[in-house]
């Protein structure tokens, strides 16, 4: 498919896989609300606008993805077709489609993570106004080398640092001495227990950015596998049933 052709069916499917995108996502972070209950209060809090609230960055991650994922599983035939010297069977385009996917996936986390925060945003924030680099900026201000020192601890040490550490000064010179002693406790008890710490802040920023990249990995190169193999062999039957009618 050529790129414009590729680009304008990206825009036309978004505009209907966004509004489901988006009462899939609080459904899931709602598990008490009934899907047309939220699709009710989206209409109602938001307007029609709310049901398309993270279009943009969803464009945003399906171009490069797509731009990513199908010359990539171009490329991958025409390599194992070379290299065993003739054209690849379905299951083999599977394979270089299920490689492809994933590949694309893996490259595109940050960007389906920025979607992700859109869609969820409380409605009114800055976040939640569609801006991408808006969105990846609130995960380096909330989570990055500053907010992610409490996320590192509260990964590395567990649940009883970070509500000392996040504790406010207000609290008096004993309360703040009784916090930074609990947290210098747990601290070196996990120290004690695991030999060190085993991320850096800056690692954590890269763990938040690609949140959730594995499972994605999976389902998308499962789907590639399914939909890129399927694809080839009826193309492969159409091409010998118009053999065969000639």
């Amino acid at each position: 498919m050529d790129k414009p052709g590729l680009t304008a069916s990206l825009v036309v499917a978004c505009l209907i896989r966004v509004p489901s995108e988006v009462v899939k996502q609080r459904a899931q972070v709602s598990a008490s609300s009934r899907t047309f209950q939220i699709f009710s209060n989206i209409l109602y809090e938001e307007g029609i606008q709310g049901l398309y609230r993270g279009y943009k960055s969803t464009v945003l991650r399906e171009i490069p993805f797509s731009l990513i994922q199908f010359p990539l599983w171009e490329y991958l035939k025409a390599l194992w077709s070379w290299r065993q010297d003739h054209v690849v069977d379905s299951w083999q385009s599977a394979v270089c489609g299920a490689f492809a996917g994933g590949f694309a996936a893996a490259v595109t986390t940050p960007l389906d993570v920025a979607k992700t925060r859109i869609m969820l945003a409380k409605a009114g924030s800055s976040t939640a106004s569609g801006n991408v680099l808006s969105a990846l900026h609130g995960v380096w201000q909330s989570q990055g080398l500053a907010g992610c020192q409490h996320e590192w601890l509260q990964w590395e040490v567990g649940w009883p640092v970070l509500p000392h550490l996040s504790e406010p000064h207000s609290q008096g010179p004993q309360g703040s001495s009784r916090s930074s002693f609990l947290a210098a406790f747990s601290l070196s008890h996990h120290l004690a227990q695991h030999g060190g710490l085993s991320e850096s802040p800056q690692d954590a920023i890269a763990d938040i950015l690609f949140a959730g990249v594995f499972p994605r990995m999976a389902a998308i190169s499962l789907g590639g596998f399914i939909f890129l193999g399927a694809y080839d062999q009826t193309y492969s039957l159409l091409l010998e049933v118009g053999r065969k009618s000639l």
